[in-house]
């Protein structure tokens, strides 16, 4: 399902997606491991009650990671990605441009994901809108 930017933004807008900072993390690029530990990163920047739910963006090679030919291979990343999304701490965003590129059947995309039609403007707007990446090397304690 297609998404725009707007309604990324209107979800973690709302009144149970306080408080502030606003982050959203993009996973482009990273190897498995490196998209774990994005993870992981989002799953402690929002254990706490009231935490905002934070938006995950896909959009390179490592759209591979979540095709389902590659469940097996996968399975933690996905799974933890799936966990998180379903307990409205993290949104999955996936890149439609990207799907068309790096996957031989973008039809085997993980449909857990939101798409957009071009990640980069999407992240765009949000920056407008104040959202700032979640690195690694941050803590909940010192963002």
């Amino acid at each position: 399902m297609w998404v725009s930017a707007s309604a990324i933004a209107d979800v973690c807008e709302s009144s149970e997606c306080e408080p502030q900072p606003k982050y959203y993390v993009e996973l482009a690029w990273k190897s498995a491991g490196g998209v774990m530990n994005s993870l992981r990163l989002a799953e402690e920047f929002t254990s706490e009650p009231g935490a905002a739910r934070i938006p995950v963006f896909l959009h390179g090679y490592d759209t591979k990671i979540f095709d389902r030919k590659n469940y097996t291979q996968h399975r933690h990343i996905v799974d933890l990605a799936r966990r998180l999304d379903d307990e409205g701490r993290i949104e999955l965003i996936g890149c439609d441009l990207a799907l068309q590129w790096w996957l031989e059947r973008p039809e085997t995309f993980d449909p857990a994901f939101d798409l957009v039609p071009y990640v980069p403007g999407a992240i765009n707007e949000l920056w407008k809108q104040g959202y700032r990446p979640l690195q690694q090397g941050q803590t909940v304690e010192n963002p």
